[in-house]
């Protein structure tokens, strides 16, 4: 019955061989590191892509000046056009304030422009200094771009980690499973070795005990002839 049962122990390990004994903290660190490669591959794609949607709109911007820059650009480069847009009053003020200016400084030789060059040169100054400095785009999608790929880098790096950490612990939970095995299959051999030694055993004794059974038979045989012999 032991011997049975032994026998059957052994064939559910060897059906069971495939699998490997792990512990609750194991399981979890498993699971972990499965969602966290499913959540990692689904989101690399994502990122490449924002990524170079983000690269291409920023050689678009540098290629590429907007409108408000370009037209201030042309407005600030142009003094005919500003000397055109200003009103014929204000031409009259600006011609009777440059001539009372030349009255003044006529002495002055460093003053070389005509009438209509010196409003367009103030207004363009003034233009130009009330124009507010704006960053360009680019600049804010390659910092947001840098910051997102630092991001999952580091995600990168952490999930990394945790892979080889899992790795380690599943070669380690390995080993140790195949030390266990090897351990049960050896106590298996040698108890299935005592049960046979030990089968082998009791049928010698056996033997011995029906020879000695059947010599008292004959030694009782013999004495109930003798006895009838007597009678």
């Amino acid at each position: 019955r032991a011997r049975h049962s032994e026998r059957a122990w052994r064939a559910e390990q060897l059906t069971r061989g495939e699998l490997v004994p792990v512990g609750h903290e194991e399981l979890k660190e498993l699971l972990r590191s499965h969602l966290a490669a499913q959540a990692l591959e689904a989101l690399l794609p994502v990122a490449a892509e924002a990524e170079a949607k983000e690269e291409g709109l920023q050689d678009v911007q540098c290629s590429t000046p907007t409108a408000k820059s370009a037209s201030n650009a042309l407005f600030l480069a142009s003094p005919v056009r500003s000397a055109s847009s200003v009103s014929p009053e204000g031409k009259k003020k600006s011609r009777g304030w440059l001539s009372g200016f030349r009255k003044k400084s006529s002495s002055d030789k460093g003053f070389q422009g005509t009438g209509a060059d010196a409003p367009a040169l103030a207004f363009a100054g003034s233009a130009a200094s009330s124009t507010p400095a704006v960053a360009h785009p680019s600049i804010a999608a390659s910092q947001c771009a840098s910051a997102t790929a630092e991001g999952v880098a580091r995600q990168w790096a952490s999930l990394q980690e945790a892979v080889q950490r899992l790795r380690d612990q599943r070669r380690e939970s390995d080993l140790r499973c195949r030390a266990l095995r090897a351990s049960a299959v050896a106590e298996v051999e040698r108890v299935e070795a005592q049960a046979a030694k030990t089968e082998d055993e009791l049928t010698v004794r056996i033997a011995m005990e029906r020879g000695r059974q059947a010599e008292l038979s004959a030694l009782a045989e013999e004495q109930r002839q003798l006895l009838a012999q007597l009678l």
